[in-house]
């Protein structure tokens, strides 16, 4: 399990990550490391490279731990602010989702207008279509 981050988020994606999600220190708000390299590195694979969707997914992780853990008052001391940080890292992994999401490409309706088709079935690196337009119909009545 390891632990690194020189301050130079240009290091790699792990870096990049970390940067990103404020996990720079092992003393950041007395947390200590919020994840480890591995951990990091494995959120990257899940979101396809995706840096962006990591941190959000890392962020959602984050969120998790911090309102599992409870909140606690002894005397006229306490702490009560783990569900308040559970939506502020909650409302950080939106605002990466929605970056993410701007990036990638939505639905795709193709084959729509005909230069859309003669495109696409112009290009040789296609797999043919199963589907034709008169797939069902039947004149010899199988």
């Amino acid at each position: 399990m390891s632990h690194t981050y020189t301050g130079d988020p240009a290091a790699g994606p792990v870096a990049w990550v970390r940067s990103k999600i404020g996990d720079t220190g092992p003393n950041y708000c007395g947390y200590g490391w919020v994840f480890t390299d591995e951990e990091i590195t494995s959120a990257i694979s899940d979101a396809g490279g995706n840096l962006l969707m990591a941190c959000a997914a890392l962020l959602v992780t984050w969120a998790i731990r911090l309102a599992s853990q409870p909140d606690f008052q002894i005397g006229r001391f306490g702490e009560s602010n783990n569900a308040e940080a559970a939506a502020e890292l909650n409302k950080k992994a939106n605002e990466f989702k929605t970056q993410a999401g701007a990036l990638m490409s939505g639905a795709f309706a193709g084959g729509i207008s005909g230069s859309d088709k003669a495109a696409r079935e112009g290009n040789s690196d296609r797999t043919p279509s199963d589907f034709r337009r008169t797939q069902f119909d039947n004149p010899e009545g199988w």
